[in-house]
């Protein structure tokens, strides 16, 4: 007489927990939306003769940078040469950090605004760069500020990527000495989308992912010394 195989109880617990894994996708970025109150996941650079501001700048504060009619925690930069000189390039700052993904298509945006609010206005608001690797993938220039106007734009690009390490990076020039009388740049609501380069299963599944394993193997060693 043969003798009937018998399946180990733990076997149907753990294919649940296996069809059961959900993988949690780390953001491509850190802090886009700044409302952790800092530039905390960015680091922050200057332009050769570059400044980003008196003692108090770069910083987050709260401006309706979308116009929405909101106000939402968004960097705020105010840039411009240390030193003033005819032949001098525009100069500033900004800030960047690294990010990793597969290959595939890369999107970004971000929502940027200028505000001349020194009680007169001035003749460059300033020109904010997009960078993907180094090389600009779209820029707006505020040009001329008018007093007391807020004005506003979106930064976008989208392209093919290989995967490995990437760097995001937002520069922010103008072609005057930065003084408690610039206009201030706000940026806003970045946003950068991708294949993920890595994926973390959520940390109570991998438990009972582990469970399920321990479960199954006691189950086959019993199983074994029955049969």
């Amino acid at each position: 007489m043969h003798r009937r195989s018998r399946i180990p109880a733990a076997l149907p617990l753990l294919l649940a927990l296996v069809l059961s894994l959900q993988a949690h996708a780390i953001p491509l970025i850190a802090n886009g939306d700044f409302e952790l109150g800092t530039l905390d996941g960015w680091t922050v650079f200057t332009t050769p003769n570059g400044a980003l501001g008196d003692g108090n700048y770069p910083q987050v504060v709260f401006f309706d940078t979308d116009n929405d009619g909101t106000n939402s925690l968004s960097a705020a930069f105010r840039v411009g040469q240390v030193r003033r000189t005819p032949v001098s390039p525009p100069a500033g700052g900004g800030i960047y950090q690294s990010f990793y993904m597969s290959a595939g298509t890369l999107s970004i945006s971000s929502e940027i605004a200028m505000l001349d609010g020194s009680g007169g206005s001035n003749f460059d608001g300033g020109l904010v760069e997009l960078l993907i690797d180094g090389i600009v993938m779209d820029s707006f220039d505020f040009e001329y500020a008018v007093r007391d106007v807020t004005e506003y734009s979106l930064l976008a690009s989208a392209l093919f990527e290989e995967a490995g390490e990437h760097e995001i990076r937002f520069r922010f020039t103008r072609g005057f000495q930065q003084s408690l009388d610039t206009p201030v740049i706000y940026l806003d609501d970045v946003i950068v989308d991708g294949p993920l380069f890595f994926l973390i299963p959520e940390a109570a599944t991998l438990v009972l992912f582990g469970a399920g394993l321990v479960a199954l193997a006691t189950g086959r060693r019993r199983w074994r010394r029955r049969h």
